[in-house]
């Protein structure tokens, strides 16, 4: 090899690693800051954020980032970028008490949380579950305007 190309391969070398050592700095700030977090679910609102962030740097990630939305939707912990979601109930079992216990088809489990008159239309119905206001969730079968108050419990 020609010096040229070795001091090219040295200068290209030494110039990312200092861009790479500022990222991991404002990185390693960032997760500190989180852990100083004493609040639980601000630390993991915190941790979640700064994941988000380096996904969505990453154009190959945005597929997880669709994936990760369905599944944190409805946890009362994190702010949520979708106000509703459109799923496949797998089962739909009454409680003792008469409300309803849902599941769907990614694994959630939504139950019912006040005594209203509803029933299914199929077994394995289409739902969607809508976002109230003050932080509470609604669930209807798609199709029908009937809808009943649930809570996410898995």
């Amino acid at each position: 090899m020609n010096k040229p190309m070795i001091l090219g391969a040295l200068l290209a070398s030494a110039l990312f690693s200092n861009v790479h050592a500022a990222e991991t700095k404002g990185l390693d700030e960032q997760m500190l800051k989180c852990f100083e977090m004493t609040d639980e679910q601000q630390r993991i609102v915190c941790y979640d954020d700064i994941s988000r962030s380096i996904a969505k740097a990453n154009p190959e990630k945005q597929e997880l980032i669709k994936k990760r939305a369905v599944a944190d939707f409805g946890l009362t912990h994190q702010e949520q970028a979708n106000d509703e979601m459109v799923m496949q109930a797998v089962r739909v079992d009454r409680e003792p008490g008469g409300l309803w216990s849902i599941t769907m088809e990614n694994g959630q489990v939504w139950k019912q949380t006040k005594e209203e008159r509803f029933s299914f239309q199929s077994d394995q119905p289409q739902v969607r579950i809508f976002k109230l206001l003050l932080g509470s969730y609604a669930l209807t079968e798609e199709g029908r305007s009937k809808k009943i108050r649930v809570k996410r419990v898995k």
